[in-house]
C-alpha cells in the first residue's frame, strides 16, 4: 500500500484553513493533492463552504412576507382547477409525457440502423459488380 503523503491531523488543518478563507486549488498546489482528495476530506472531517441553498433560504425568508402581503390584496379567483388526469400513470412520470422510444447505443432508431444496412448492402452490391468488370477486362488485357 502507498505511503500517505498527508496524514488526518494535515487534513483536518488543511480543512480547518479553507473554513477560514483559504482557497481549496491554492492549498491543493501547495501541499500537492487534489481537490478531490479535498473534497473527500471536507466530507470526512466536516467543515468547507455552505450549500448554496442554505445561503439562499434566509433570503428567500425575507422576501416571504412580502409574497404574502401581495397575495392577500389581490381578489381570489372563482376558478377550481380541472382535475389532473392520473389513471394509469407510473409513479414519478410527468402527466403528458410520453416515454421515450428505445434507441440503439448509436443513438439512432431500429428503422434508421435498418435503412443504413440496407443502403450499404446496395454499395456492396455495386462495387462487386465493378470488381467482375475489372476481373474481366483484366484477363482480356493479359490474354490477347
Amino acid at each position: 500500500m502507498a505511503k500517505k503523503r498527508i496524514s488526518e491531523e494535515q487534513a483536518k488543518q488543511i480543512v480547518q484553513q479553507v473554513n477560514d478563507g483559504a482557497k481549496p486549488a491554492e492549498l491543493a498546489k501547495q501541499h500537492g493533492f487534489s481537490l478531490g482528495t479535498y473534497y473527500n476530506w471536507r466530507a470526512k472531517f466536516g467543515g468547507g463552504a455552505k450549500p448554496k441553498a442554505a445561503k439562499a433560504a434566509p433570503a428567500k425568508a425575507k422576501a416571504a412576507p412580502k409574497k404574502a402581503a401581495a397575495k392577500k390584496a389581490a381578489p381570489a379567483k372563482a376558478k377550481a382547477a380541472p382535475a389532473k388526469k392520473t389513471a394509469g400513470r407510473k409513479p414519478g412520470r410527468k402527466p403528458g409525457r410520453k416515454p421515450a422510444a428505445k434507441k440503439a447505443a448509436t443513438g439512432s432508431s431500429a428503422a434508421a440502423i435498418k435503412a443504413q444496412i440496407l443502403g450499404l448492402k446496395d454499395q456492396i452490391k455495386s462495387i462487386e459488380a465493378k470488381i467482375t468488370n475489372l476481373k474481366a477486362a483484366y484477363t482480356e488485357a493479359i490474354f490477347s
